[in-house]
């Protein structure tokens, strides 16, 4: 029994070092060390088991002890051989995947050339309609797209580029990612984008003050689309100091500076954005001291399903972040950098801070302007369920700056998207006279995608909804087609 376990180790010793041979030709240093690692634990195991064989019979307490010895090395071995798979499965499937979609965005844009050079001849943009669109993000980008071939576009930003929000947490650790996550909107074609801050909205234009020179505008309009969006806590959604493309890659250069020098970090909601948040914290850092905290008694609490709420919660602790549900986080001071926190009946304290609790709409300039804007206390937007704001019959609005009666309130990206293509349905029916079409949230709008480091993740797709490594794909698929689209 003893000759044919010899026999059979080596057989399989030689087929794995073919195999690590072929795989380290597509992995990194980091990569190559683990593989000589692992290829060093089978000849340890192989020359265990030919001293095995040297020994004699009788040897019956050292046999054991080398059993129980090689027992733990195959299993140590074993582990390895599964990441080692794992990641550079990963690694090859996003590969493929991008050299396809390249070639998939090819023919689209040779589609999207023949048909704007087989559209009729002899169309006067002077004859189109003026629509104003402030915003330039998901929602504001889906409806500029939509209408560029028949009405005359411009979208109004203060910030002169895009950024692809629901990726944007990992360059906390990653800062050098920004540059595929973002582009300048001065680049979009077919539209006219003014880089300035709408400061004012009356009857037929917008009061934009542009940046750069410093002077005020109008922006005149047939039809207005708020696509506001929302502004989050500083460190995640852009400052007021961050307007450009330099200025904002410098930011997420030093707040990853901040996170690399920081022993503890404490991330106050357990959302979809703390979850992210404290999840690419602990996969780049390990030893890091990392706390969540959330009032409510599971994360995610309106956000995942049942399961995916224990995938979560699992995966979070089982790499050592704290998670405190149940409770709320008051601060209680700050000494020598360090801010002190009450949370139940215990103080935790950090050196870093971050608060993931939702955005605030960035509708204040509606407060002043001469059109009135019916707001609610939190200055989001309302709006019927055909999306035009109360009381206004060329005003639309999407996105995470709106509210709607009776309807659950979903700051998705997805949803934006969902809600722009509507809205611009809806222009042309009023032009058209027909009947408006009201938005009714439905299994489509019911997706996400949401990160749990690199290798995992969770994505939903209406009822259907799926953990692990094929979800972490899944998502690095999503945003690369995003952020292609967008540009």
């Amino acid at each position: 029994m003893a000759k044919m376990l010899v026999v059979l180790f080596t057989l399989v010793s030689l087929s794995m070092v073919t195999s690590f041979q072929s795989i380290g030709h597509h992995c990194n240093p980091k990569g190559k060390n683990a593989l000589a690692m692992c290829y060093k634990s089978w000849q340890h195991m192989h020359g265990m088991l030919g001293a095995r064989m040297s020994r004699k019979s009788g040897e019956g307490h050292d046999s054991a002890s080398t059993e129980a010895s090689f027992g733990k090395l195959l299993l140590s071995a074993y582990t390895s051989v599964c990441m080692i798979v794992r990641i550079s499965t990963f690694k090859l499937a996003c590969l493929y995947s991008r050299v396809v979609m390249e070639l998939v965005d090819i023919v689209l844009r040779v589609l999207i050339a023949v048909r704007k050079c087989c559209s009729p001849w002899g169309q006067s943009k002077k004859a189109r309609r003026n629509v104003c669109i402030i915003g330039g993000s998901f929602g504001g980008l889906s409806c500029a797209r939509n209408l560029m071939d028949e009405f005359n576009v411009t979208i109004i930003d203060q910030r002169a580029f895009f950024e692809y929000t629901p990726g944007v947490l990992q360059l906390l650790v990653r800062p050098r990612m920004f540059p595929d996550l973002s582009f300048p909107l001065s680049l979009l074609k077919g539209v006219n984008f003014c880089h300035g801050t709408a400061v004012g909205v009356d009857e037929g234009s917008v009061e934009v003050t542009t940046h750069g020179v410093e002077q005020t505008q109008r922006v005149k309009f047939d039809f207005l689309i708020l696509a506001c969006g929302s502004n989050y806590s500083e460190g995640i959604k852009p400052s007021s100091r961050e307007l450009e493309m330099e200025q904002r890659e410098q930011g997420w250069r030093a707040r990853a500076e901040e996170v690399t020098g920081a022993s503890s970090i404490l991330v106050v909601g357990g959302g979809p954005v703390g979850v992210e948040l404290a999840a690419e914290i602990v996969e780049k850092f390990p030893s890091k001291r990392v706390t969540l905290v959330d009032a409510h008694q599971s994360l995610c609490q309106t956000f995942a399903s049942p399961s995916t709420k224990v995938f979560i919660h699992h995966w979070l602790t089982s790499r050592n972040v704290r998670v405190l549900l149940g409770h709320r986080c008051i601060p209680q001071g700050c000494e020598d950098g360090v801010r002190s926190f009450a949370v139940g009946n215990e103080t935790i304290r950090a050196d870093r801070v971050y608060w993931c609790l939702g955005g605030k709409p960035m509708t204040d300039f509606l407060k002043t302007s001469k059109m009135r804007f019916p707001l609610k206390d939190d200055g989001s937007i309302l709006v019927s369920n055909d999306l035009l704001v109360y009381n206004k019959s060329n005003v639309f609005a999407v996105g995470d700056a709106i509210s709607i009666d009776g309807l659950p309130d979903e700051k998705l990206g997805h949803t934006a998207e969902i809600q722009a293509k509507l809205a611009c349905s809806n222009i042309r029916s009023v032009l058209a006279g027909s009947e408006l079409n009201e938005y009714i949230p439905c299994p489509e709008s019911r997706m996400y995608c949401m990160s749990l480091g690199k290798y995992s993740g969770s994505v939903r797709f209406g009822p259907i909804t799926v953990n692990g490594l094929i979800a972490a794909f899944l998502k690095w698929g999503i945003e690369w087609t995003k952020v292609a689209q967008a540009r």
